[in-house]
């Protein structure tokens, strides 16, 4: 079981980390990508790095690659000012990105099994992963924190469907995603931080794309678990991402509320295909 440690080193440390980068670069012009991109990965980072400690690079065990995928995700994100006016290779680069972490971590399944439903399923993956990262990047109203906020809730849901999916370390580091993005919206929500933070979401879906897959393929996450996860976000943010709603309307809010409710099910289906917890 997870002890004081674990959450202090996990989930708190890290959180106070991506708080403070915020708080430096709340008024940079580069804030809202560069300095969230930053601040988010350099949070996912050692969020990682102090649960699990340094195993060498590149890391042996899927788990791993979680950091890694976040530093990339980081990257990417602090590149994006350069990107932006190029969305055809922006969303390119988020499939090469997030299908080069879901191989990684299926590369000891992909020795033994060569399917052509494994590959189908890495690449579904990976397309589901790019899609949920252009979804929270396409725009960026007024409150700035929402995004932030449905990317915890998400990670929140993963932590707990991942945990209940008879794999506690993998939840311990999603719940360090969560701390992370909690930090950056409670700070966007106090005005200690970028109006917005476009690129918060780069790292922190490269590192749940690489727990959800290990969860589903070395744990016992169903698969419509992992659907679901990666559904939600996007039901959230659908209405400012791509109709234009500003504020939080009832609109909005209904939109956060049925996503909430896919990340229940997805939960509430993880717990039903999880092993039985009798007799512990």
């Amino acid at each position: 079981m997870p002890g004081p440690a674990d959450f202090l080193f996990g989930i708190a440390l890290p959180a106070v980390l991506c708080a403070l980068i915020l708080l430096g670069v709340r008024r940079a012009a580069w804030g809202p990508t560069v300095g969230a991109a930053l601040a988010v990965g350099a949070g996912c980072v050692a969020s990682h790095l102090l649960k699990r400690g340094w195993r060498g690079f590149p890391p042996s065990e899927a788990t791993d690659w979680a950091w890694v995928a976040a530093a990339a995700g980081g990257v990417i994100g602090l590149c994006s000012p350069w990107l932006a006016r190029v969305r055809t290779v922006r969303f390119v680069l988020r499939v090469l990105a997030t299908g080069a972490a879901a191989w990684i971590v299926l590369r000891a399944w992909r020795e033994g099994d060569g399917s052509r439903s494994l590959r189908f399923a890495a690449d579904a993956a990976a397309l589901a992963a790019a899609v949920v990262w252009a979804t929270a990047e396409r725009r960026e109203p007024a409150p700035g924190w929402f995004t932030p906020l449905v990317l915890a809730l998400t990670a929140a849901g993963a932590a707990m469907a991942i945990g209940v999916s008879n794999s506690a370390k993998l939840a311990m580091l999603a719940g360090g995603v969560c701390g992370v993005l909690s930090a950056a919206a409670t700070a966007g929500a106090l005005r200690l931080a970028p109006p917005t933070l476009e690129g918060a979401a780069g790292p922190c879906v490269m590192a749940l794309t690489v727990l959800v897959l290990a969860a589903r393929f070395f744990a016992d996450l169903p698969t419509s678990s992992a659907w679901l996860l990666a559904a939600a976000p996007c039901v959230a943010l659908v209405p400012r991402a791509f109709l234009e709603v500003q504020g939080l309307g009832r609109f909005t809010l209904g939109s956060l509320a049925v996503a909430v409710a896919l990340l229940g099910l997805a939960v509430k289906l993880a717990l039903d295909a999880s092993p039985s917890f009798e007799g512990l």
